[in-house]
């Protein structure tokens, strides 16, 4: 009997969902998404209006490599187009491109995420094409799911708009947790996010004045490339504040690119005592001359055949490692990072270290106000504020993500703080799997770090519908 399938979401894990599934002929598939005509973009690589200054500015976190392999043997095949595209940008990204393209070391690129897009549903769409050719229906709905539910012949989705949906099974792919708020945040002068509030951003910039961020992850240097991209840079007057008065480190690979290897013998019975190995043979390799991306990309190598479990088997203990180990290995995008200490260095940029309350308003300026080092309460004065706090520990989820958390389809680890699912993806309600960037257990498999990278969650896909 045929079958109907729904995916939600419309991210690169949705796409992955829908191509990688197996089908038999005049089975369904339906697709429901904000932005499903984009399929495989989600928000992160998400395509700008072609006039807007910001198009190609906000680059992938990591090296191509890092983000999908067969992208970097594209951007080596395709540097022409490369040039072509981003001739002229502001930031000037070929010139910081310049040291590695000189040596033809295309993976080391922090590339533009539209242009990762681009690539990925290029694929996206040919798969989905040949699902078609293969008598499998098709289906892409522009909605908003909010809620699931079960009964006896099958599970309903239902959207925001009051539509329904029936099928036999259904995979969520909804993205990862919002942004932590603040009173105030969506103001006169302030706004909960970068994405989607660039033009009137950059309308209230146009007429000069200093632009606060709050929050120094990975949506900070977003935010200080569409800066770059409207302003010039005698112009740019841009302060950071978040809790640790520093921005990320830069992920810098050396030409002659090569893994750290990290040699785990034995297991451990604790995070903490695994965890100080390896921060220990890190600090080794980095004495030796190792950069952090070597450090990385050659820890994540470890976990490939043995997983957390192999070498941490009790399985609280490793549930442990994902939040530290995220934090210690930490970094973000090369170009970005540089930059702002260039700005920093021309009193242009600034990061403070403060612990935000809130934001008020007058006619023509945004206050935030923040707890300094000494618990001394400060003010900051602002013509612009943008919130990049990235989740902290509020763990705000889209309206379906808490439906399932309220039932508990699914749950959230006491220790990592991520997110629960079971053996490929199950949650608890039957014929419904889940993923995310915030998962970090996959049944009695725990992940070192949370799922924010494209290349793990298309993997954790791949093995869930092999």
């Amino acid at each position: 009997m045929p079958q109907h399938h729904i995916i939600i979401g419309d991210g690169v894990t949705a796409a992955e969902f829908a191509t990688t599934r197996k089908c038999n002929p005049d089975d369904s598939i339906t697709i429901i998404g904000r932005d499903v005509a984009n399929l495989g973009r989600g928000i992160a690589y998400a395509s700008a209006p072609a006039d807007a200054p910001w198009r190609y500015a906000y680059l992938l976190n990591s090296p191509a490599r890092s983000v999908d392999i067969d992208f970097a043997d594209w951007i080596n095949k395709n540097w022409d187009y490369m040039v072509e595209v981003m001739s002229g940008r502001t930031p000037n990204w070929l010139e910081a491109a310049k040291h590695y393209s000189d040596a033809g070391e295309f993976a080391s690129l922090n590339a533009p995420r539209e242009i990762f897009g681009d690539f990925y549903r290029t694929r996206v769409l040919k798969k989905i094409e040949a699902l078609r050719n293969s008598s499998v229906k098709v289906t892409l709905v522009a909605a908003h799911a909010t809620r699931i539910e079960r009964d006896g012949t099958g599970i309903t989705i239902h959207t925001e708009d009051l539509q329904q949906f029936r099928a036999d099974s259904v995979d969520i792919a909804t993205g990862g947790p919002y942004n932590k708020r603040f009173d105030g945040d969506d103001g006169t002068h302030a706004y909960p996010e970068l994405f989607g509030n660039e033009y009137p951003i950059a309308e209230k910039l146009q007429t000069g004045g200093n632009l606060v961020c709050i929050g120094s992850g990975a949506a900070s240097l977003d935010l200080l490339r569409f800066y770059q991209s409207i302003k010039p840079e005698s112009q740019i007057d841009f302060a950071v504040i978040s809790t640790t008065g520093k921005i990320l480190r830069a992920l810098r690979p050396p030409i002659n690119f090569k893994p750290t290897p990290f040699t785990l013998n034995g297991t451990f019975s604790t995070a903490d005592d695994f965890l100080k190995e390896v921060f220990e043979q890190q600090r080794m390799a980095l004495e030796a001359g190792a950069t952090l991306y070597e450090t990385r990309v050659g820890l994540r190598s470890i976990f490939l055949d043995k997983g957390v479990t192999g070498y941490v088997p009790n399985l609280t203990e490793a549930r442990k490692i994902a939040r530290p180990l995220f934090k210690h290995f930490e970094g973000g995008t090369r170009d970005s990072i540089e930059d702002f200490h260039a700005l920093e260095q021309q009193g242009r940029t600034q990061v403070i270290a403060g612990n935000v309350q809130g934001i008020t308003h007058d006619a023509d300026h945004a206050h935030v106000h923040y707890l300094d080092e000494n618990m001394q309460a400060q003010t900051f004065k602002a013509c612009v504020v943008v919130n990049c706090a990235g989740p902290g520990l509020e763990n705000r989820f889209d309206d379906l993500t808490t439906n399932m958390i309220n039932q508990g389809l699914i749950n959230i680890c006491d220790q990592s703080g991520g997110l629960l699912v079971g053996e490929h993806g199950q949650t608890t309600m039957q014929g419904v799997r889940y993923l995310g960037p915030a998962v970090t257990s996959i049944g009695d498999s725990v992940e070192p770090v949370p799922l924010y990278d494209a290349f793990r969650l298309r993997r954790a896909v791949q093995r869930f519908n092999s």
